[in-house]
């Protein structure tokens, strides 16, 4: 069985970056996860108008992620090929090939040839990398 899911640009933003908040979640990667999901950057524990040394699990972030992820180091994560978290490959196959779509119908291709939206998606998992066509209005 396939779905055929027709979105518009804002959607395709909206569900790629879903993708990646989950695929983060899913990975371990929670400071990162927080910084896509709100648009900023909020992974660094600032105390006392100072930056706290990356190693110090001294900030929220870092209460959960040793909460949820008590076998990981602070700045360690599952990666995207890993058998702990499979769902982490597909989703991010999935989000791969929809930036990869976004980057087809850029306007700035030329400014993005070499960065990682240009190149095609790679299959994480059992799943097919998805077939994203646009429709022409």
């Amino acid at each position: 069985m396939k779905y055929q899911l027709e979105i518009t640009p804002k959607q395709l933003e909206i569900v790629k970056n879903s993708l990646d908040v989950y695929g983060r979640l899913q990975q371990g990667s929670i400071d990162l996860a927080l910084d896509v999901a709100i648009g900023r950057r909020v992974g660094d524990a600032i105390v006392n108008d100072r930056l706290i040394h990356p190693l110090q699990p001294h900030s929220e972030v870092d209460v959960l992620k040793m909460a949820l992820f008590p076998e990981l180091a602070r700045n360690e994560h599952y990666g995207v090929g890993n058998k702990q978290v499979p769902e982490f490959g597909l989703s991010y196959t999935v989000y791969n090939a929809l930036r990869y779509r976004q980057f087809l119908d850029s306007q700035n291709k030329e400014s993005l040839k070499d960065t990682v939206d240009s190149y095609p998606p790679m299959k994480y998992g059992s799943e097919p990398i998805p077939k994203i066509t646009k429709v022409e209005d």
